[in-house]
């Protein structure tokens, strides 16, 4: 898993914590770390400029990952 990270880390150029934001998202929504939701996660936070944990979440929100939980 480690190095799938640093694959999806270097195909869309993204930062740690962009990177972190992502992982953290994936485990939420899925209770587990699924290799192809985390790179959907990262290339939509990517694609959004999103740069804040509150904008990751809200966009989360927005695409209705976080209903599941009940946020």
């Amino acid at each position: 898993m480690i190095s799938f990270i640093y694959f999806g880390k270097q195909s869309t150029g993204s930062s740690d914590y962009l990177v972190s934001l992502s992982i953290e998202l994936t485990l939420k929504c899925q209770k587990h770390f699924d290799p192809s939701f985390y790179l959907s996660v990262l290339e939509r936070l990517q694609a959004h400029q999103v740069t804040t944990k509150k904008q990751a979440y809200e966009l989360a929100d927005q695409l209705g990952l976080l209903q599941v939980q009940g946020k």
